[in-house]
């Protein structure tokens, strides 16, 4: 997966086997696929393999073609292994996805066939809804559980997808991320009394934070406004134990 320089790949997707659920399933395709990783690395060709799903790396598709052919003959004569033809075929790295991962044109200039490893649109869809869950504004939860969950969840992602290039996006996400917190806060102070008392604590005029209190302004719009974002800001969130996806991140590379 650490290829950027490929342009043919092979997917490969074997039957014959243990129920994908079952707890067996990875450890019994590691056995029974053993000899087809030693065949792969004989002809040095780059691959990559989880369980029974794997991909080969190859620079020209028509060498991915080829290589499809003799690796599908392989797993079906000296295996005894059915290939899921389904499943299985050659493409170029803009439409490949494995195990969340995916690659993009690296963007340089003057540069052709570079690409960088990045997470799949898949993958992002399913972290923001993971987020969404825990930031949802009525879910029994705290402010300080929310923190502890947002941790949790941010500390396991950012490990398994730590090898792409996923500085930009984060950048936005934790914006996107520190408002729907801003706006379960929003929600927590519920009437406007206590709305108008906690913005005048906050450095807020008397007059202004009485005009926002009784705003008809939806939640999430007054959230993501400069009322909010001034003063619910990034400093007083880290006070709470708030700490960003690109945080993490940095630290962790």
């Amino acid at each position: 997966l650490h290829n950027r320089k490929q342009d043919g790949i092979i997917e490969q997707d074997s039957k014959q086997r243990e129920p994908e659920s079952g707890p067996l399933s990875p450890l019994l395709s590691n056995i029974v696929l053993n000899e087809l990783d030693k065949e792969l690395e004989q002809r040095e060709l780059r691959f990559v393999r989880y369980a029974d799903d794997f991909s080969i790396f190859l620079k020209t598709t028509r060498a991915a073609h080829r290589v499809k052919r003799r690796i599908t003959r392989f797993i079906e004569n000296r295996l005894h292994l059915l290939v899921n033809e389904k499943k299985s075929a050659t493409c170029r790295p803009l439409n490949y996805e494995y195990l969340g991962f995916a690659f993009e044109s690296s963007y340089q200039k003057g540069v052709r066939g570079q690409y960088q490893l990045v997470v799949s649109k898949s993958s992002w869809m399913e972290l923001k809804y993971k987020i969404k869950q825990i930031t949802r504004k009525t879910i029994p939860a705290n402010f300080d559980e929310r923190i502890k969950r947002l941790k949790l969840l941010m500390r396991g992602w950012l490990n398994y997808f730590r090898p792409a290039s996923i500085f930009g996006k984060l950048k936005t996400m934790d914006g996107w991320v520190r408002n729907r917190l801003r706006y379960c806060i929003w929600h927590h102070w519920k009437k406007p009394r206590r709305r108008a008392k906690n913005l005048t604590r906050l450095g807020i005029p008397n007059e202004m934070a009485w005009q926002w209190a009784y705003s008809r302004m939806g939640g999430w719009a007054v959230s993501c406004s400069p009322i909010l974002i001034t003063t619910i800001t990034l400093d007083r969130l880290r006070s709470r134990g708030y700490v960003s996806f690109l945080e993490y991140y940095l630290d962790k590379r």
